[in-house]
């Protein structure tokens, strides 16, 4: 899955790969030197969440998540550097290795607090509101390409973690979300792409993980007794 959002991260923020320009100068790692954007910042953030997710269950350390976000989001803006239609920024370097930080301890903090704090209401809460949201974000800015592929990754997020407290086991509720916000959202865009049901994919997985990982959990010993 790893492999999979790299690729389709390299896609999502390179393409269109030409007309090709002379590489802008290096001022631009200086966040100084362009308005920061929040929508764009909070977005870069949630594009690289994934990657703090799939990198800590594969057992990277904190520093080899940021090492890894930083690296891949300077070779990202560097290459933005040649394209016309692309504007690299020091924000995006910034907000890309906060969501590779903020993606580990997403996971983390899911799998120590999900029954604790996410309780039951908590998620079924998060499904009727995610499920509004959703319907009213796709029908009314789902056309909008700044929009069109944040969405179905939110939706998947919310959704799974809401459906998690619903179904067993997670696999399962990961299905039924994966396939509820398709016939939600379906009909209001069209075409459905592939990048767009990879970003519905990545959303689910990201939202789903750390319950599976709190299911397959083996039960803790009992304490020995005395006497």
């Amino acid at each position: 899955m790893l492999i999979v959002w790299f690729a389709s991260t390299l896609m999502l923020t390179l393409a269109p790969f030409g007309p090709v320009r002379e590489p802008l100068p290096f001022t631009w790692l200086n966040p100084a030197t362009h308005p920061l954007g929040l929508f764009d910042f909070y977005a870069n953030i949630a594009l690289f969440l994934p990657l703090g997710v799939f990198a800590a269950r594969l057992g990277f350390t904190m520093r080899g998540v940021v090492a890894v976000g930083m690296l891949f989001s300077l070779f990202i803006e560097t290459m933005q550097a040649y394209i016309v239609v692309r504007s690299p920024s020091g924000w995006d370097l910034v907000a890309n290795t906060m969501g590779s930080v903020l993606g580990v301890v997403w996971s983390q903090a899911l799998l120590h607090l999900s029954h604790r704090v996410l309780t039951r209401p908590v998620r079924i809460a998060l499904l009727v509101g995610g499920t509004a949201f959703s319907i009213y974000m796709t029908k009314n800015y789902g056309a909008r390409v700044r929009f069109f592929y944040m969405l179905p990754f939110v939706y998947g997020v919310l959704g799974s973690m809401a459906a998690c407290s619903l179904f067993r086991p997670p696999h399962i509720a990961a299905v039924l979300c994966w396939a509820g916000v398709l016939m939600l959202c379906g009909p209001a865009v069209a075409p459905l792409d592939g990048l767009w049901l990879l970003c519905l994919t990545a959303g689910v997985v990201l939202g789903t993980w750390p319950f599976e990982r709190s299911a397959n959990a083996p039960a803790p010993s009992p304490a020995p007794t005395v006497g």
